[in-house]
């Protein structure tokens, strides 16, 4: 909808398939608006920029204080979130590369402007900020194997504008992050609908990922004559918001040299 309404979708839709890093902006962080600040939003800031960034007065009414594809001369950053310590650039890819590069590298002391997309939006960002009199920093949000590569490139390079922090979160830990907002108990009945509709739009979008396996026979012996069942029955139910996390052996089968067996 917010991108809709930002003019980024045509209203038939005939440019959705152009749009879906726009339409994925709009539907993440316009849904995410209607958390309070601290529930939402800033448990996904924390993974990657200081407590310190932040004001503790800050207000948990932060709607007002996003906005969506801002003017600006050198190019337009997908949103701005204006806090009290902090003018915050966020960049989002999806399935996309950045829309702009070149060769500049510059040494340690001297800085050439760059029209790397990224580059460009540092210098967006620290404008902002010092028309906010802030701190500037440009959050990049990718996929985390592309957007490590793109991280890499772009501080190898050092093309970032002077004073500004660049920090990069992945879709994958967003997508964790967003599934421990919602098994919190801070959430009300309302704000759990929300943070499951986001889950679930981060689940459809292929940004879950694999975190951990956890067995209760770690320490079991293996047995190479022995024939072993192994039984994953690790669940999880949004509504109920428990966890089954077991993991079986079934060792009373012995093989036999001359026998027949069938794995199910």
């Amino acid at each position: 909808m917010i991108a809709e309404l930002h003019g980024k979708i045509s209203s038939k839709g005939t440019n959705l398939r152009d749009t879906l890093e726009d339409n994925l902006t709009g539907n993440f962080f316009g849904a995410l608006r209607y958390i309070p600040f601290s529930k939402g939003i800033k448990k996904i800031l924390l993974q990657v920029i200081e407590e310190s960034s932040f004001d503790k007065y800050e207000t948990e009414e932060w709607a007002e204080r996003i906005e969506f594809w801002p003017y600006h001369k050198e190019g337009e950053v997908d949103l701005i979130i204006k806090l009290n310590l902090v003018t915050i650039a966020i960049e989002i890819k999806y399935n996309s590369g950045l829309s702009s590069d070149d060769e500049i590298s510059n040494e340690e002391k001297s800085l050439e402007k760059s029209r790397n997309q990224l580059a460009r939006e540092s210098r967006i960002v620290k404008e902002f900020a010092e028309s906010n009199g802030t701190k500037p920093i440009l959050l990049f949000m990718a996929r985390e194997q592309d957007g490590k590569e793109i991280v890499s490139n772009i501080e190898k390079r050092n093309i970032i504008e002077q004073g500004v922090i660049f920090k990069f979160i992945s879709w994958e830990d967003i997508c964790l992050t967003i599934e421990e907002i919602y098994k919190s108990s801070e959430l009300n009945y309302f704000e759990r609908i929300v943070i499951e509709d986001i889950y679930k739009l981060l689940l459809k979008k292929g940004f879950n990922s694999f975190k951990d396996f956890k067995s209760n026979g770690n320490d079991y012996v293996i047995d190479k004559d022995k024939f072993y069942l192994f039984e994953d029955n690790k669940e999880y139910n949004l509504s109920s918001n428990n966890y089954s996390n077991e993991f079986g052996f079934i060792n009373e089968v012995e093989i036999e040299k001359d026998g027949y067996y069938e794995f199910l």
